[in-house]
Parts: C-alpha cells; structure tokens; sequence
C-alpha cells in the first residue's frame, strides 16, 4: 500500500489488517490511534513484510497506546497469525503505539528467518502514573539492529525492549552498539538468544 488507510476513532481506535499471500509492501500511512481512548491494532502479514522508508504505523491512543504487528505476534507464537519468513522495516519509517494517559501500547516486528530493523518504534506513556510498553524485535533466526526504540514513562517505569533472535551478531551488519546505548536511555533491554 502507498495511500492512507484510515481505522481512527474518538474512543478507541480500529484494527487495520493487511494480509499479503506473498509479499506485504507498506510504503503509506496506516493510522488506528484514538484521540480519547485505547489505540487500534495494526496487523501485517505475509511471506516477506516490508515497511519502507516512507511508512507511518500509528496505533496510539489517548489513554493507553494500542498494538502493531509485523511479521507476526510475540516471539511468533501466535497461531493465527502468520510469520513472515523476512521482515524489513527501512530507515525513516515510524512505528508508534504511545499511551497518553495511560500504558505504552505493544510493537512486534518479527519473522521466522531474517529481521533487518532500521526504523524507529515508541511505545511510550505520556501520563504520569502510566508504564512504557513492550517493542520486540526479532528474527528466529538473524537480526539486524540498527533503528531507534522508545518505551519511556514519564512516571519512570519505562517499558522492555526485546531482541530475541538464536544468533545476536554485535557490530556492523548485526546489533549496532550505538543503537543499544540509545535504546538504554529510554527502555529496559533484553537481549536473550534461544535455539529455533
């Protein structure tokens, strides 16, 4: 998609779901945030998830910041959805499920092979009695990590960043360093490997 698709809402955001039998291409602005109330839920999906460099995701919300999926849900555990086998989300594109009053919402970039994330994701909370959310980025088997995250609180209690591939490669081409201590300032990060 290049255009705009429109799920919005005053008291709670819609759900935008863009199932690709081959290859999901997203280079337009997909907005399910709310104004007053939960954000949306984005869902992307196919058997390679590209979102470029001129893409907007929004799925945050008034209150509590809503979900965007890519490539598939948490650690590629759900089985309805399904998991890309490469996810590529390009410099310059902007993933957002921000909580206002409320919880950082939930952004998922996943895949079954390769993850290359060079983006930005928040999952931030505005308010300040709310908690940042939860962004995972991974590749069951390889990820390449050289984007921005933010799941900062205003109340302190900022959110997790997830890497969670089998491999971690840190330097040029894998986990870049500079990126890391960014993510440090506003999210707590885990960095966990697993076998497939």
């Amino acid at each position: 998609t290049t255009g705009r698709i429109g799920a919005s809402g005053k008291t709670a955001g819609g759900t935008v779901s863009v199932a690709a039998t081959d290859d999901a291409i997203i280079l337009g602005q997909i907005d399910a945030s709310s104004a007053n109330g939960m954000g949306g839920t984005i869902v992307v999906t196919g058997t390679e998830v590209v979102v470029g460099p001129t893409a907007l995701l929004n799925a945050s919300g008034g209150t509590d910041g809503g979900n965007i999926f890519l490539g598939g849900d948490y650690q590629g555990n759900d089985p309805g959805l399904k998991n890309s086998q490469n996810t590529t989300v390009a410099a310059g594109a902007v993933l957002r499920a921000d909580g206002v009053s409320g919880d950082g919402g939930t952004v998922v970039v996943w895949s079954d092979g390769r993850t290359d994330f060079a983006g930005s994701a928040s999952a931030r909370s505005e308010g300040q009695v709310g908690r940042g959310g939860l962004v995972e980025v991974s590749g069951r088997q390889e990820l390449a990590f050289s984007g921005l995250v933010n799941t900062e609180a205003s109340s302190g209690q900022d959110g997790i960043l997830l890497l969670d591939p089998e491999n971690v490669f840190i330097g040029a081409g894998g986990l870049e360093i500079a990126n890391l201590v960014a993510a440090l300032a506003t999210s707590n990060v885990i960095v966990h490997t697993s076998p497939v």
